[in-house]
């Protein structure tokens, strides 16, 4: 298994690297094939100085060839099957590491002014803990050009498979990432080593069975799985949110948040609430999305029924817009698992006997029976 790993300055990129190599996972640094190419002119390896070098050595070899220098390493290497490749930062290396169908690659997120506090914090230079906001974008923006054969951040992040969010504490990046490795690595490794992957969890993707299972889903968790399978669709690069409304057990409408139709949306476009370093749950007016409860209550309009007395099953909870929304489409109850940064909602709902009901997240897993 390879995992590369993508990211904007300060976003946990080296503490993602450094947890996958408590796992066991050989780590094959891009910057560090770049460092030494440096060490042979004498060069201190500033990062100034490792973007103008892997500039150099992509014009000069190919835009992917630090992907193809690590790939080389990583067949050399007889002692482990799994690698980490951190700090992926052009569209060609991306793409090149996923011609192996054991490749995935994860963004690690956090808004910018979060990782400049961070970058600040850990100030490894007299540069850095200087380093002024405007600066931080500045330096981040050069990760961003135009050319193929200079860094590419922004369009690399949009080819990653999966993002997980670095908001947190470092205990709570490591949780996400064991959680990853649970819910992705057995597909791809069936019989890996138990240091990786717990060998009593079953694969939580598919699994099959010889025989009826005697406990039958529950309806909570029947509705709130397909709202999940909804939020795949998502196009923030902030949340994924699913929403659906159902009366009478039966579905009249789904959402998930994303751009109105016809329009480009974040994960082309990039974030604005990322740019700006406006925090979840602020602001949502300048969001280019449309929220999940909001459309599942726009496409109810030419659905099976009223929503009036209907639930929304949503794996968020809502913002202050979709409640008043929620409270004229009439829908009486709502349930959800995760709450959403913007609370509001909670007083407008009690005045109107609007029921709210959070209940665990259900199992990611599909028990499918031939």
């Amino acid at each position: 298994m390879i995992i590369g790993i993508t990211g904007w300055f300060a976003s946990g990129k080296d503490l993602a690297s450094e947890f996958l190599k408590d796992k066991g996972f050989g780590i094959i640094s891009l910057s560090d094939i770049i460092r030494e190419y440096l060490a042979k002119k004498k060069l201190e390896p500033t990062r100034d100085n490792l973007q103008k070098m892997g500039n150099e050595l992509r014009k000069k070899f190919g835009p992917d060839f630090l992907a193809r220098e690590a790939l080389k390493r990583i067949k050399k290497d007889n002692r482990r099957e799994n690698f980490a490749i951190p700090s992926i930062r052009l569209p060609a290396e991306a793409k090149t590491f996923h011609k192996n169908s054991n490749f995935q690659l994860w963004e690690i997120y956090a808004p910018v002014k979060i990782r400049y506090q961070r970058l600040i914090k850990r100030a490894r230079t007299t540069d850095e803990k200087n380093l002024t906001f405007a600066e931080f974008k500045h330096k981040e923006n050069l990760e961003n050009g135009s050319d193929p054969s200079t860094q590419q951040v922004g369009k690399v992040i949009r080819m990653a498979d999966l993002r997980i969010r670095n908001t947190g504490s470092i205990a709570g990046l490591k949780q996400k990432i064991n959680k990853t490795l649970l819910k992705f690595a057995p597909k791809s490794q069936p019989n890996a080593d138990k240091n990786i992957i717990d060998s009593n969890i079953k694969n939580p993707n598919l699994t099959r069975s010889p025989r009826r299972k005697t406990k039958r889903l529950n309806v909570d968790d029947y509705f709130m799985k397909i709202a999940l399978v909804v939020s795949e669709r998502a196009t923030c690069r902030r949340h994924s949110v699913g929403a659906i409304i159902v009366k009478d057990k039966v579905i009249l409408a789904t959402g998930y948040n994303g751009a109105p139709k016809g329009a480009k949306d974040c994960l082309e476009l990039g974030c604005l609430r990322d740019k700006l370093g406006i925090p979840s749950g602020q602001r949502n007016e300048i969001c280019r999305a449309a929220h999940a409860e909001q459309n599942a209550i726009i496409q109810s309009a030419g659905g099976l029924g009223s929503t009036n007395g209907a639930t929304m099953y949503c794996t968020h909870s809502p913002c202050n817009v979709c409640a008043k929304m929620m409270a004229n489409a009439g829908i009486s109850e709502v349930v959800v698992f995760e709450k959403y940064a913007d609370q509001q909602f909670k007083k407008l709902f009690k005045e109107l006997g609007i029921k709210v009901r959070r209940i665990k997240k259900p199992e990611l897993s599909i028990d499918f029976y031939e």
